[in-house]
């Protein structure tokens, strides 16, 4: 698998949260022990707090495995 930059995932990120159409999202991969993640959006419509990859969901995870 090839490794994934920070900046990498915040692009798709930001493209996954518009094509998802949700005002927010994080997003974390782990691969070979490295971690690497990104965050993009707000938590609420209306609201100005922009959603950080350690922030806790309200919707919680939704972990998948990729071989």
């Amino acid at each position: 698998m090839e490794q994934v930059s920070a900046q990498q995932l915040a692009k798709w990120a930001a493209q996954a949260r518009e094509r998802w159409s949700v005002p927010g999202l994080a997003v974390g991969l782990l691969h070979d022990g490295e971690t690497v993640v990104a965050a993009d959006g707000v938590c609420e419509l209306g609201s100005d707090e922009r959603v950080r990859p350690a922030m806790a969901s309200r919707s919680r995870s939704c972990p998948r495995t990729a071989a």
